[in-house]
């Protein structure tokens, strides 16, 4: 019978095994001073025992052999996989500064032994991964780390992983969803190869400029599964933080057209309605006009584009409302409330401007074409 010896394998003999035959060692006969010496087996490193105990040792072999199961002393191969400690991705403080992105990487061990320095019959095998957030069911982060914080308290962020040492792109994580494809890991603390897992965070800034500032955190677990069985498994936890400073006021303004005051026909003022849109990221804003024609006490005027003449014509200003003006409008500026939630007010109106010519003035002023530029100003109040 055959017997083959694996490493950290276990081995067995069948119940009914014929008996072992005796080791066929070279033997050789010394005479020592006129005395024949037994033969000596000559076997490097074997000790041989004198023959009564040789041969009881063979016979209990023999029983065992004979009707029980022979274990070799070590145990199955080792079933290695491990995530390494991630360190924890503490964020630069943000100002209205663009997309914030960050990577870190770690070592992901995956094979068949768990020494550091394997010889040529070990193997790594490959492995998969997943994050999932232990706050709630998405990635994101939490002012002062309340996961029941409102909308603009909570921000969204984007995770990615990749292999540092395969030529391959990120790739973007779903929630608690295990990656597209599998990776090659390494041997036990990546010391052959080097680290091998990236995981990479990106978060925009369209996400960032919408939200309440202060400190904010997200707790998440890196869960995988590799091994030389494919099943073994083990996890991470890390935590990602960014603080939102005191962003810079915004304001913009938008929906403006040219404004038509008509024809005067001979009686009656010349009125028009110019309605737009006030965006401020701080709600109230101010508002000044001024043109060329303007005087020092804050008149605007019309001006004719042949004759030379001017005529008056006065501005009043509406908040929130779709005209007519009510506020007059001269050197000062005036305030208003903007919408502070969306930039073109939902594709609507917040403020109007109104323009009015009064009759008399026309009535007195040459015939022909009359037009100015006013230029509008909104700032944060």
């Amino acid at each position: 019978m055959e017997i083959q010896v694996y490493r950290n394998h276990m081995c067995s003999l069948p119940l009914s095994s014929p008996a072992l035959p005796r080791p066929a060692l070279e033997s050789s006969t010394a005479i020592v001073n006129g005395v024949t010496r037994a033969p000596s087996f000559q076997k490097p490193g074997l000790k041989v025992l004198p023959r009564r105990t040789r041969d009881l040792t063979m016979l209990s072999v023999f029983l065992i052999a004979s009707g029980l199961s022979l274990f070799a002393p070590s145990a199955l191969a080792f079933d290695h996989f491990d995530i390494e400690p991630l360190m924890s991705f503490i964020l630069s403080d943000w100002n209205d500064s663009g997309d914030v992105s960050d990577s870190t990487i770690s070592c992901i061990s995956s094979a068949d032994t768990n020494s550091k320095n394997p010889n040529r019959r070990d193997l790594a095998y490959p492995y998969t991964i997943k994050i999932s957030s232990l706050d709630g069911s998405d990635y994101s982060l939490y002012l002062n780390g309340n996961n029941s914080a409102a909308s603009n308290a909570v921000i969204a962020i984007s995770l990615s992983h990749k292999d540092v040492l395969v030529p391959t792109s990120d790739e973007t994580l779903s929630h608690d969803t295990y990656d597209s494809h599998t990776h090659l890991g390494q041997f036990r603390e990546c010391e052959t190869a080097g680290n091998n897992s990236q995981i990479g965070i990106n978060i925009s800034a369209s996400e960032l400029e919408t939200k309440v500032p202060g400190d904010y955190i997200g707790h998440f677990r890196i869960s995988g599964i590799g091994g030389e069985s494919g099943s073994a498994t083990d996890f991470e936890d890390f935590i990602v933080t960014i603080t939102l400073g005191m962003a810079a006021p915004m304001v913009r303004i938008t929906g403006m057209d040219d404004v038509s005051l008509g024809s005067f026909n001979g009686s009656g003022d010349l009125v028009a309605d110019e309605n737009f849109c006030v965006y401020a990221s701080e709600t109230t804003y101010r508002i000044s006009i001024n043109s060329n024609s303007q005087d020092a006490g804050g008149n605007f005027f019309i001006n004719g584009v042949t004759s030379g003449d001017s005529i008056p014509v006065s501005l009043y200003f509406a908040d929130n409302g779709l005209g007519p003006g009510i506020t007059a409008v001269l050197n000062t500026p005036v305030v208003g409330s903007g919408d502070s939630s969306y930039e073109f007010c939902q594709g609507g109106s917040n403020a109007t401007m109104t323009f009015i010519v009064q009759e008399q003035d026309m009535r007195e002023a040459s015939t022909g074409d009359y037009l100015e530029t006013f230029t509008f100003l909104v700032q944060p109040e």
